[in-house]
């Protein structure tokens, strides 16, 4: 078994992930004020796995899609990649990715039709909420199972138009296991920003969870596809081989009902 895995960081620095803790990748699709017209919608996605599997079923597995895009620059940026431009082998390399590699992947889109019922906060918010019920999910197969970890280390894309919201309310937020939510201060969680440009394979790959599940949803509500599943992609990510590791939620309706004070 993997003790663990060194982890790069933006500015040279690295911090040492120990097994059994958890690396959570998390990477933004859209604008959220839905600006853009064409893609008026808003999410999160990403990756979880254990620091002690990550290269084995992320960072390796990864380099080997990688091969089968030789002369594409890197990191890829699933947003830049045209389906239909795509080969043969390049489709089978990141199905086989998606499918094959057991780890969680996630996500929960927005669009400028979710109905919001006394929600007053803004979009980024209540999607960062709800990633974390996505990812809660998974974890609570995880444990039901019998298997139990550490800490928590997320790495968030970095956004300079977001980062402020993001710190503030991702240390608002809980992970919900069932009807039970845990603080995430009670988990110790650590938080990290980081950069596409270091090709973090697990950045990459929370990219291409994120667009998946934007784009998707961008398909069904423009009538293009009758359902999620009927998307290529999106049956590859959101439907591995193992499906306790996989979580998805269009958000359709927002309605906000805070505790009393005094529970």
């Amino acid at each position: 078994m993997v003790n663990g895995v060194m982890f790069g960081l933006d500015g040279g620095g690295s911090i040492f992930c120990p097994h059994p803790s958890l690396m959570v990748f998390i990477d933004e699709t859209g604008h959220e004020a839905f600006s853009d017209p064409t893609y008026p919608f808003f999410g999160y996605g990403g990756c979880l796995s254990y620091a002690g599997e990550y290269e084995k079923f992320i960072g390796k597995p990864w380099k080997e899609v990688e091969r089968a895009f030789s002369g594409y620059k890197l990191p890829l940026h699933a947003g830049e990649l045209k389906p239909d431009k795509l080969t043969g082998p390049q489709n089978a390399a990141l199905k086989n990715f998606f499918v094959m590699n057991v780890f969680g992947r996630f996500a929960s889109i927005c669009s400028n039709k979710t109905i919001r019922v006394n929600a007053e906060e803004d979009i980024i918010f209540y999607t960062i909420m709800d990633v974390h019920h996505r990812i809660g999910e998974i974890l609570l197969k995880m444990l039901e199972t019998g298997l139990v970890f550490g800490e928590v280390y997320m790495f968030i894309e970095h956004s300079e138009r977001t980062a402020a919201k993001i710190v503030e309310y991702f240390s608002r937020c809980k992970i919900s296991f069932g009807s039970q939510e845990i603080p995430m201060q009670e988990i110790l969680v650590h938080h990290y920003f980081i950069k596409k440009a270091l090709n973090e394979p697990g950045l990459v790959v929370a990219d291409f969870i994120a667009h998946t599940a934007g784009t998707t949803v961008r398909s069904v509500h423009q009538g293009n596809k009758s359902n999620y599943l009927a998307r290529v992609d999106f049956k590859s990510v959101f439907t591995p081989n193992d499906s306790r590791w996989a979580s998805f939620k269009e958000v359709n309706e927002i309605k906000w009902e805070p505790k009393p004070e005094n529970v």
